[in-house]
């Protein structure tokens, strides 16, 4: 049986061509992780290293509720409170740390940033690692806060958070974290160098609206004064979604029923420290690329 040459070869080609166009072929490279910014659903491999993540942030609207309206709050502005006194606020910051959501289960989501806390052991530097998820809320800056890497989808239930820091960051010091990290060092300070503490919350005020009268710091630091709050969202996170809880706050509730002329600092504390987790309330959750 004869052969013909060219169709033989012919025939071999149309068998060989697809093979040869495949090892050619480079496809798309991009993010093919659905939970990630920049999901690329028209990519053929996959990149590495290149996702993007979405984040959790916090914004916050500084409010104070009067009788008849709803303000800004404003330093060196006369407020009452709830028994007729007026008093003056100066300066307010405090640290917010461990920021989780709650799920339908009521399970714990959290940020995915680690930091190394840095404590002194002699002339040696220790470390602990923990979830980074510290900021420091300060009235004049109006800026939004971002949490953390978020990679979650599904049903969220709760925002919490701390007002205060753990505990065991109470070893360490401003001076051994980098300084643009919330508890490097701060002004106004936010440590107490003689019970070598943070802060949780730094209120300076005058108690009453007189000129003359001095100025004086309230300072919250003791275990017992550490706050958790949890704030109701009932969202559903989509994937691959920033995901913004903006908060208001109502600093004139922290001061009710505190009675600056015949309560000592410490019953100031306790007041103001029993009022602050019914201040907080969510105003609204967006989600955004």
């Amino acid at each position: 049986m004869a052969y013909n040459l060219a169709s033989i070869l012919r025939n071999i080609l149309l068998l060989v061509l697809p093979f040869l166009l495949l090892g050619c072929f480079e496809g798309e490279e991009g993010c093919l992780d659905a939970k990630a910014l920049d999901y690329d659903v028209t990519a053929d491999t996959d990149c590495t290293g290149c996702c993007t993540y979405p984040s959790l942030q916090l914004n916050f609207t500084h409010k104070v509720y009067l009788e008849k309206d709803t303000a800004n709050l404003e330093y060196q502005v006369a407020y009452p409170n709830d028994l007729g006194s007026f008093f003056v606020l100066e300066n307010i910051r405090y640290y917010l740390s461990e920021v989780k959501l709650l799920d339908g289960d009521g399970g714990l989501v959290e940020v995915e940033d680690l930091i190394d806390i840095p404590f002194l052991e002699g002339a040696d530097t220790t470390f602990i690692e923990t979830i980074d998820n510290f900021i420091l809320v300060d009235p004049d800056v109006f800026q939004t806060q971002n949490i953390g890497t978020l990679i979650y989808n599904g049903e969220i239930n709760a925002l919490q958070f701390t007002v205060g820091i753990p505990d065991f960051i109470q070893d360490s010091s401003p001076e051994l974290f980098d300084e643009d990290h919330p508890l490097a060092v701060q002004d106004p300070v936010m440590y107490d160098s003689l019970q070598n503490r943070y802060l949780y919350n730094r209120i300076a005020l005058r108690a009453d609206t007189l000129p003359e009268t001095t100025s004086e710091v309230i300072q919250i630091t003791d275990n017992d004064q550490l706050i958790s709050v949890t704030l109701p969202l009932g969202v559903t996170v989509p994937n691959g979604f920033n995901m913004l809880v903006s908060l208001e706050v109502d600093y004139l509730s922290w001061f009710a029923d505190v009675d600056f002329q015949n309560d000592d600092q410490q019953t100031i504390k306790d007041k103001i420290v029993a009022n602050m987790s019914n201040s907080f309330r969510v105003l609204s959750v967006t989600f955004s690329l």
